[in-house]
């Protein structure tokens, strides 16, 4: 799987700031909305010459900055139907770090279902 969320509550921080901050939504998410699109798109094209062995979605979460409630229900769905899901990588906020020095981070692990 690949994902990322859709919505964005920063209007409603304290520190939001509608002159300085006019799209919140830009880092969180657009950023990551945009790259499992890119993905998406790139995977399309490769597919044509050699599909993947496994299937690969790409998923898009809501309500997710009120507690995790799209992807909390999404798993929960799935985890219901025994799907078989390997991995997923989450794109969040990918194009927030603008300032120097430039960092990313990957977090690798997993949590238990229950």
């Amino acid at each position: 799987m690949i994902t990322a969320h859709l919505d964005s509550t920063a209007a409603f921080s304290d520190h939001f700031e509608p002159h300085a901050d006019i799209a919140p939504g830009r880092d969180d998410d657009a950023s990551g909305v945009a790259a499992v699109l890119a993905v998406a798109s790139v995977m399309k094209k490769l597919a044509t010459t050699k599909p993947p062995k496994r299937s690969i979605r790409f998923v898009l979460f809501n309500a997710e900055e009120h507690g995790l409630i799209g992807s909390k229900a999404y798993a929960r769905g799935q985890a219901a139907k025994k799907a078989p899901i390997v991995g997923v990588y989450q794109m969040d906020m990918i194009g927030y770090n603008v300032n120097p020095p430039r960092s990313f981070e990957v977090h690798v692990g997993y949590l238990p279902s229950h």
